[in-house]
């Protein structure tokens, strides 16, 4: 009777631990137009602008730095353990290398990744995007990549929300006389207001 009633004691266990959530299974991810979670399917949002100043490409050759850059983005789900999309945009206005005038072009958008890894906050990781870079005679290089960026969502302290870019790291793709890699920094505000909820 002591054994068998110690088999059913585990069995019992084995039942109830299979029964609580992963946390992989628990969480999911989505961009609501209010703070709200669970997000209400009619506040879904799927796509997202957001603008920079000042951004920089610092390498080993030197700092590029952009007066403004757009970064748009849309996603083919509203609500998944990571929302999957691609970049619709990304742009760079008025670059220079110190005085030498710079053109930045992305040649790739590539897609998008956003995973919820806090309260209001995410990680994001643009897919295969590749930015060429041309300064004066010399420097004409590409660089391509999966970018990890982060991600907060509308507060006090963050306006709309926002996208940063950290000293994120691209390699070098193609070019001569190009530095192996280069990292992005800058901040992207959103134009309106999103919140990253499950």
């Amino acid at each position: 009777m002591r054994t068998r009633a110690c088999v059913l004691t585990v069995f019992g266990a084995a039942i109830f631990l299979a029964q609580l959530p992963t946390s992989a299974a628990a969480e999911t991810t989505s961009l609501c137009r209010f703070h709200e979670d669970p997000c209400l399917s009619i506040d879904y949002l799927t796509s997202r602008e957001l603008v920079g100043s000042m951004v920089k490409l610092l390498s080993s050759v030197g700092t590029v730095e952009c007066s403004t850059s757009t970064l748009s983005i849309s996603f083919s789900a509203s609500l998944a353990t990571f929302l999957s999309g691609e970049v619709t945009n990304l742009s760079w206005a008025t670059c220079k290398l110190g005085a030498t005038s710079c053109t930045v072009v992305t040649s790739n958008n590539g897609g998008v990744d956003v995973l919820r890894s806090g309260l209001n906050e995410a990680g994001v990781t643009l897919l295969g995007t590749e930015i060429a870079v041309e300064c004066g005679k010399l420097i004409n290089c590409k660089f391509k990549g999966n970018i990890g960026l982060s991600a907060r969502g509308a507060s006090f302290f963050n306006g709309n929300g926002e996208f940063s870019a950290s000293k994120a790291s691209i390699p070098l793709w193609s070019g001569i006389f190009c530095p192996k890699a280069m990292e992005w920094d800058g901040l992207y505000e959103a134009t309106t207001a999103f919140y990253i909820v499950s």
